[in-house]
């Protein structure tokens, strides 16, 4: 990465994405001394973080402004105590972005009403767009999701995708509670991303998101301690591994933690289950990040 950055006269971080995209074409056609062939990745015309083909400016203006109520309705909400209940601090679900509608909602988007359930909003935003709208609905009967994205938001997208083009050690976890964990707790010395759960990863309909994968020096892939994040977790490592030479692997919590956020509940020591996931020490990543 640094290499094509010199050679370019490009940043490493601020061109990340021209970076991956050079680095992408040159392993499929040169010989590098630390690669193997690698295949073509041919991205076909779908909405994802790369093809600059957000949601509507309709849409997003109207999100938008449902996001922006949602936010001034949280302090001392119901949902405000719901994520407080869950270790996290105002610092963290301002940096976030999150909100709280109370209430069934009806969002006019063009000449169609979308009813929006009442929960915690999660939005996602990519290079200033607002692609994703999510609900983690707070009144459950047990018989329905515990999450919806509003009609309209792109679902195959990267929650916080500027840490896959600014880290150098990057963690992929199942869910943006589980980022919202790691962040909070360990600060900016590693990367966190998330797709929003053990099911949504790259496939052959996504294949461009795997250019995000080529600019960290090391990837660690950290699903909840369960079937289907054992599951989702193979699967994305599996679909990494046939497509880049970025090292990966999966790392799983302790047994007495169910996910990050469970980790966050019971005050463990975050910062230090990824460092010690990672095999380094943090003054080696404070030096190297400078």
């Amino acid at each position: 990465m640094q290499f094509i950055a010199e050679r370019e006269h490009l940043d490493r971080h601020n061109d990340a994405i021209q970076i991956a995209d050079i680095l992408a074409r040159e392993l499929n056609i040169t010989s590098c001394e630390h690669a193997a062939a690698v295949p073509v990745i041919k991205p076909e015309r779908t909405k994802t973080i790369t093809d600059n083909n957000p949601p509507s400016i309709e849409w997003q203006a109207a999100a938008r402004k449902f996001i922006g109520r949602c936010q001034q309705l949280l302090a001392g909400s119901p949902g405000y105590e719901y994520m407080r209940s869950r270790g996290f601090d105002l610092a963290t679900l301002e940096r976030f972005n999150i909100g709280y509608n109370p209430s069934w909602y009806k969002l006019r988007i063009g000449s169609e009403n979308l009813n929006i359930a009442p929960g915690i909003t999660i939005p996602t935003f990519t290079n200033n767009n607002l692609v994703r709208v999510k609900i983690r609905i707070y009144e459950l009967d047990n018989k329905g999701p515990k999450y919806m994205s509003i009609k309209g938001s792109i679902n195959h997208t990267l929650y916080n995708e500027i840490d896959a083009r600014e880290k150098e050690l990057l963690i992929i976890c199942e869910g943006e509670f589980d980022l919202m964990s790691i962040k909070q707790a360990a600060g900016e010395d590693i990367g966190a991303v998330t797709f929003g759960s053990a099911g949504m990863t790259p496939d052959v309909t996504t294949p461009d998101m795997f250019k995000y994968f080529y600019l960290p020096d090391k990837i660690i892939i950290s699903f909840d301690n369960d079937e289907a994040g054992e599951a989702g977790a193979l699967k994305l490592l599996e679909e990494i591994q046939s497509k880049i030479n970025t090292p990966a692997e999966i790392k799983r919590l302790p047994a007495q933690y169910h996910d990050w956020n469970d980790a966050l509940k019971k005050h463990a020591d975050i910062r230090r289950l990824l460092f010690d996931m990672f095999g380094t020490k943090e003054t080696a990543v404070h030096q190297h990040g400078g």
